[in-house]
């Protein structure tokens, strides 16, 4: 269990160092979403999205949103110190907020048009802020 834990945190540290600057910059974080959007309108000839890839995207993000918050309340249990649990809550909590937002812009999220979609500036400092803290911590606690 530790080793697939560490193999996770490590993944999701490598990931959170790789899109902190697209996180906390609006700019780079519009680049990125034009380049994306680009090569998502290369890759469908400039149609929409169909019905069915549009219902099997949200699944994949509700799934991911899912196994995340199961890995981080197991986490929180497993390492077991009050300060590790309520970290592991505001993680859930984190994951929820996102899951929401999300949710909330599901209309929105399968346009080409870059104006369509919002960067979420307090959500994503809050998050980026709260994984560099836990992902170091939860490293530390498990090989202590």
């Amino acid at each position: 269990m530790k080793i697939l834990a560490l193999t996770i945190l490590f993944i999701l540290m490598f990931f959170r160092i790789k899109g902190t600057p697209s996180a906390l910059s609006k700019t780079l974080w519009r680049k990125r979403m034009i380049k994306q959007l680009a090569k998502s309108k290369e890759n469908n000839n400039g149609k929409p999205l169909s019905d069915a890839m549009q219902g099997g995207a949200i699944l994949i993000v509700f799934f991911m949103e899912l196994f995340l918050i199961i890995f981080y309340i197991v986490l929180g249990n497993k390492i077991g110190t009050t300060e590790f649990i309520v970290m592991s809550a505001l993680q859930v909590f984190t994951c929820l907020w996102s899951l929401g937002v999300n949710l909330s812009e599901v209309k929105t999220a399968f346009s080409y048009n870059i104006e369509d979609f919002k960067f979420h500036r307090f959500q994503l400092l809050f998050n980026v802020v709260l994984d560099y803290i836990y992902y170091p911590w939860a490293i530390y606690m498990l090989l202590k």
